[in-house]
């Protein structure tokens, strides 16, 4: 047990890690969608899956005949996957930053859950 958590004298509260609540971001897919698909071109496309040491694996696993909506299928599926969306977002808005304004929004906002003690 680590030292912060351990009562120094027999009169002392003990304290205890507060508990993490896992918080999952969930996003527009669509929204990502249209925009990879509106704001790159295939050859675009590839050379993101290419360059990118991130997406290189989608590149490798692309057929050679797969058109546009094949590669952005393919890569949301790994960038979900992979945990990657942010990323892929993010390469996105450097490379066409128009077109990324256009289709927002891309991350699903939530209310926050009232607590219970709240009336």
């Amino acid at each position: 047990m680590p030292k912060f958590f351990r009562s120094s004298s027999p009169g002392r509260m003990k304290l205890k890690p507060a508990k993490r609540r896992k918080m999952t971001k969930r996003y527009h897919l669509r929204n990502i969608q249209h925009l990879l698909t509106q704001g790159f071109t295939e050859p675009e496309l590839r050379d993101l899956c290419f360059y990118e040491p991130e997406f290189r694996p989608v590149h490798e696993q692309l057929p050679q005949g797969a058109g546009k909506a094949e590669i952005v299928r393919r890569l949301l599926e790994y960038a979900k996957q992979k945990v990657l969306l942010d990323t892929l977002l993010n390469l996105a808005k450097k490379h066409n930053p128009g077109r990324y304004q256009q289709h927002q929004p891309y991350v699903i906002v939530s209310p926050a859950r009232p607590s219970k003690n709240s009336p």
